[in-house]
């Protein structure tokens, strides 16, 4: 399973309201984040074939109806996410490990990217279907979505 970084703070929805005000208050900033050259390097063919391991998904043992799985960095994917579980009101971060990859065919040395890596988005997958996407969040701009009967009913980017 995916591995929880740091101690669980106090997260609810008053905190989050607060913490949106004052980020919208304050100027902006860009992230200060490099991705590693041999990642920005990929092509379209070689990210493609990094695979999230399936065991690793964020909730397989704990019999939810949903799974999460991420996406690597790499290719124009060049801005890292932090995606933190809340549970019971204390918000932990999930933290990137590369072995939670298979960056075999791609090329990408996982022992030579950094711990603190981050992701470029998620997946949520039915627990009974662990490769049948329900959402899936890819970079600044790509969503999609399955309606009822299991269609993608909405992606944009």
């Amino acid at each position: 399973t995916s591995e929880r970084a740091g101690a669980a703070e106090p997260f609810d929805y008053a905190w989050l309201k607060g913490r949106a005000r004052a980020l919208a208050a304050a100027p902006y900033r860009a992230p200060a984040h490099r991705v590693p050259d041999a990642l920005r390097r990929l092509d379209w063919d070689r990210y493609q074939t990094i695979r999230y391991r399936n065991a690793r998904a964020l909730w397989t043992d704990d019999h939810l109806r949903f799974l999460v799985k991420f996406f690597h960095l790499g290719w124009h994917y060049d801005a890292p996410i932090r995606v933190f579980e809340v549970v019971s009101g204390r918000a932990r971060e999930i933290a990137y490990d590369a072995a939670m990859f298979d960056l075999e065919k791609s090329g990408v040395a996982g022992s030579e990217l950094p711990r603190d890596l981050g992701f470029a988005g998620f997946r949520i997958n039915f627990h009974t279907d662990p490769l049948r996407d329900v959402a899936a969040f890819l970079g600044a701009s790509y969503f999609r979505a399955v309606g009822g009967s299991g269609q993608y009913g909405l992606s944009a980017r």
